[in-house]
């Protein structure tokens, strides 16, 4: 698997999924960042950039032969 978090995540799910597993979300509640900077996008360019690679990501796994 390659990538950051993001492009690794969504391949994981997507070799789950393909496998004929069930996925379940668990909902949770996060508490606000007391220190620290956040790794998702904070500014549209962020925000294009990474969503970006995720559907690079996303159409190499559709389009792989694997």
């Amino acid at each position: 698997m390659n990538g950051d978090y993001g492009e690794f995540f969504i391949e994981m799910m997507y070799r789950i999924l393909k496998k004929g597993y069930k996925v379940v979300e668990v909902p949770y509640e996060l508490i606000p960042r007391e220190r620290g900077e956040s790794k998702t996008a904070t500014n549209i360019f962020g925000f294009f950039v990474r969503g970006t690679k995720y559907i690079k990501c996303i159409l190499r796994l559709r389009f792989s032969k694997k």
